[in-house]
């Protein structure tokens, strides 16, 4: 069976945490940071710190937090490598824009606006 295409049009599921932790595992120490600007709430993030010892574990339960749509899908839209890419590329969030730009690239998404 071939693989599912991720495409910045097809939402995630948590089958897909995988394939995204895999490309995030570079930014683990700004978990919080990515968590925010992927709209988890503050207190899921709270949770996350007291109940992850170390900063590989707590960006994995961001991402499956993410994944499970635990914040307000309607308003951000649902989990997708677009939505990814920008959490990764903001300032607030993972500020890594190189990556955002080889995520983008991978999975065929627009690139992230460049933030000053």
């Amino acid at each position: 069976m071939p693989a599912e295409d991720l495409s910045s049009s097809s939402a995630f599921y948590i089958n897909d945490l995988f394939e995204v932790h895999s490309e995030l595992c570079n930014v683990a120490a700004e978990w919080k940071g990515l968590g925010l600007a992927l709209r988890l709430h503050p207190g899921t993030l709270d949770t996350i710190e007291a109940d992850c010892r170390d900063v590989q574990s707590r960006l994995r339960e961001v991402l499956t937090q993410w994944l499970k749509k635990a914040y307000d899908t309607r308003r951000f839209g649902a989990p997708s490598w677009q939505l990814l890419v920008a959490a990764v590329a903001h300032p607030a969030g993972g500020n890594n824009p190189a990556l955002a730009l080889t995520i983008a690239h991978n999975h065929n998404v627009t690139p992230p606006p460049a933030h000053n």
